[in-house]
């Protein structure tokens, strides 16, 4: 048994698809420019280093729970 391969599309559905997807690059790009003026307007930009901001956050966060927390004393339950 053997399958004809499908048609060929015709020229204007060719047009019509190339269109569709023009409007969708359009679209994504406008997306990536808000995006990217998201980005600048947090401070994010191509040469920071998130990992090495987040450790230094995690340091901060660690040293404000140890500075808060109780030192030497025996809570009143026991």
């Amino acid at each position: 048994m053997t399958t004809d391969p499908p048609a060929d599309p015709s020229p204007r559905a060719l047009s019509e698809s190339l269109a569709a997807l023009a409007a969708q690059v359009a679209d994504l790009r406008g997306q990536i420019r808000a995006l990217n003026e998201r980005l600048d307007q947090a401070g994010l930009h191509a040469d920071l280093n998130l990992a090495a901001r987040f450790e230094g956050l995690a340091q901060t966060v660690a040293d404000a729970l140890d500075t808060a927390a109780p030192r030497g004393r025996k809570s009143a339950i026991h």
